[in-house]
């Protein structure tokens, strides 16, 4: 055999450790959910992004977070959990690649609560049909938030 122990980083396992909560995406949705959880106590959390400057970044700021593109199948092959993960929370933009990722982790045969992020009704009807738990309406909650933020200054304005 011609197998090297010296794995190159796109061959390494994938070690998830004791994670119970992953979640896809270390962009500001991402990072704001990884670090209100962990302000909540919940300390068993890594992060999964695709852009390796990006990881790094989480990482100097003491964030569990590993580089990873979840759309492909080979990412899944190297993914080791020891069977602690509870639930993936997808907060990537995209609604192909949470399509995609949804795809590869059924054909895994990983099965854990899931929550995505949509944008459109479509959106959150076809991320039922692939059996996520928690759909999330973006846009109606950003609202709610910037709404209730504006409400608040304007209060204080009149005082």
């Amino acid at each position: 055999k011609f197998e090297s122990q010296n794995l190159i980083p796109d061959e390494r396992p994938i070690q998830l450790g004791d994670a119970g909560i992953v979640i896809f995406g270390m962009g500001k949705i991402g990072t704001t959910i990884y670090d209100l959880l962990t302000e909540k106590g919940l300390n068993h959390i890594v992060g999964i992004d695709v852009v390796p400057e990006k990881v790094q970044g989480h990482r100097d700021q003491g964030r569990n977070v590993l580089n990873g593109d979840i759309t492909d199948s080979d990412f899944w092959n190297r993914v080791y959990s020891n069977g602690k993960v509870k639930m993936v929370v997808m907060t990537i933009s995209s609604h192909y690649s949470i399509m995609q990722a949804l795809l590869e982790m059924k054909q895994s045969g990983i099965d854990v609560k899931t929550a995505a992020l949509h944008r459109y009704e479509d959106e959150a009807v076809e991320l039922r049909e692939m059996g996520v738990d928690i759909t999330y309406d973006l846009y109606s909650e950003a609202g709610l938030g910037y709404g209730q933020h504006i409400y608040d200054i304007y209060r204080q304005q009149k005082s």
